[in-house]
């Protein structure tokens, strides 16, 4: 009927089947590529490239570390867990379906608990006629999902993904919503499963220090929040309210990222290596990126046709366009002859166009070709040298008198410029991919159980609070 089914299997076959990675793969001290000038050939295939540094070129600086670089250990053993109705508290909920419960999961040692736990002795059925009731162990199993040590609800999903839920139109029949929430739910599910792992590792390595410098970076964003919402924390308050959230959990959501973040660097930034060889092979391989086009900054005058129709009239008659196209001929002429008469172009742009920048003296950004509206107004603009001016333009608009107030031309950026945005580049590929492999090799070593109805659990509460609201 909807993705969700098979969003379920993709997250679960993907998170803890065929992932049999070990630390003995893991690239922590990639060799770096030995540092050589470029040939004569390969100099002349990049016209204008600089041959590579020397050795006395300042060294790029990596961030300190929040956390010290250590290998990857084994995973934690994982301990029966008390019995999930003791541990919470979940109000009994209308259904028409009944769920699997919680049982104990697998023996520690390294064992995956890949398929859903066993289903729970059905409570004694409700009376004809009237709806099923699920039995507290029913919805505790349908509401959360263990990894590891740590407990996930269908609360804690749909707190975070609703203000993308919420964007979801009011309109739609309620498969068409159902449909639209499954991928959101399951996305959410697989961040928060990842998260948990992160966070279960990343604590283990919290000292008090580093605590303390979370705990200022977390004060920090709640104090730019407060900010935001104009000075008042109970504006804030309200705010996240109506987005289904509220400042605490918000608060937690950010302290959560401070440590997974701080944690992933200290481990993964040490294991980056740049040569200046990996710098140069970059380089060759994407060098049209490092190619500038010609860009014009202009000056403009603009008598649109718009500007000299009747006040308060948005569909002139014929004979009211052709009476604005002659009043605006003879503005740009006033403008044209102010111009001729020694007045500068930044004067009369702010005393007689009708154009958007005209306050800011008809000054538009540096621009390349293509990005202006008129083209003919941006062609002629484009042939004139540094500091000409041309017009007026008319076009269908108007009529225009345009400046290039500067111009800058094409060029190709020298490798010896392109380096440290280069090097950031390959830094963020490498991080990217260290995480990816860390997250990979946390999900094949841990723990997960699960209930086959949580998915759909999280979505059935999703209609209930946010469909037509």
């Amino acid at each position: 009927m909807f993705g969700w089914r098979a969003a379920t299997c993709l997250l679960l076959v993907a998170t803890l089947s065929g992932c049999g990675g070990s630390a003995d793969s893991w690239p922590w001290a990639q060799r770096g590529v030995p540092i050589t000038r470029p040939t004569t050939s390969d100099a002349n295939a990049v016209a204008d490239a600089v041959p590579v540094p020397e050795a006395n070129q300042p060294a790029f600086v990596r961030p300190a570390p929040l956390f010290p670089a250590v290998p990857p250990g084994p995973a934690a053993p994982i301990t029966k867990p008390t019995d999930l109705v003791d541990l919470l508290t979940v109000p009994r909920a209308a259904s028409t379906t009944a769920v699997a419960a919680v049982t104990e999961p697998p023996a520690a040692g390294g064992t995956v608990a890949t398929q859903p736990v066993a289903a729970a002795a059905a409570e004694p059925p409700e009376p004809a006629g009237e709806p099923k009731m699920l039995g507290p162990r029913e919805v505790v199993a349908a509401s959360v999902l263990q990894v590891n040590q740590r407990f996930l609800t269908v609360d804690d999903i749909l707190r975070r993904v609703a203000p993308r839920i919420i964007a979801i139109p009011k309109d739609l029949g309620e498969d068409a919503f159902r449909q639209r929430v499954g991928p959101l739910v399951a996305e959410e599910i697989h961040s928060q499963v990842t998260r948990a792992l992160v966070l279960g590792e990343a604590e283990k390595k919290l000292t008090d220090e580093q605590k303390k410098q979370i705990d200022v970076e977390v004060q920090k964003r709640q104090r730019e929040m407060v900010a935001e919402a104009g000075g008042s924390k109970t504006a804030l308050k309200v705010s996240l309210q109506k987005r289904g959230t509220t400042l605490e959990d918000v608060m937690t959501d950010v302290r959560q990222r401070e440590v997974s973040t701080a944690y992933l660097r200290g481990r993964f930034l040490p294991a980056i290596i740049i040569s200046r060889q990996m710098l140069w092979d970059h380089y060759r391989a994407h060098r049209r990126d490092y190619e500038t086009d010609k860009r014009v900054q202009m000056q403009i005058i603009a008598a649109p046709f718009r500007g000299f129709w009747p006040a308060g009239t948005d569909r002139p008659s014929q004979a009211e366009q052709a009476a604005a196209k002659q009043a605006a001929r003879a503005h740009i002429g006033r403008a044209a002859a102010a111009l001729a008469g020694g007045e500068s172009f930044g004067a009369v742009a702010k005393r007689l166009s009708k154009g958007i920048k005209a306050d800011a003296g008809g000054v538009w950004p540096l621009m390349p070709a293509g990005s202006f509206r008129e083209a003919a107004v941006e062609q002629a603009a484009f042939a004139l040298a540094e500091g000409q001016t041309a017009g007026p333009v008319e076009t269908d608009s108007g009529y225009y008198i345009v400046k290039a107030l500067r111009v800058r031309p094409g060029r190709i950026v020298p490798f010896e410029e392109a380096q440290e945005d280069i090097a950031d580049k390959l830094r963020d590929e490498q991080y990217r991919k260290l995480t990816d492999e860390y997250y990979h090799d946390l999900l094949a070593a841990a723990t997960i159980v699960h209930s086959e109805r949580f998915i759909q659990f999280a979505i059935d509460q999703a209609v209930r609070r946010f469909w037509k609201r």
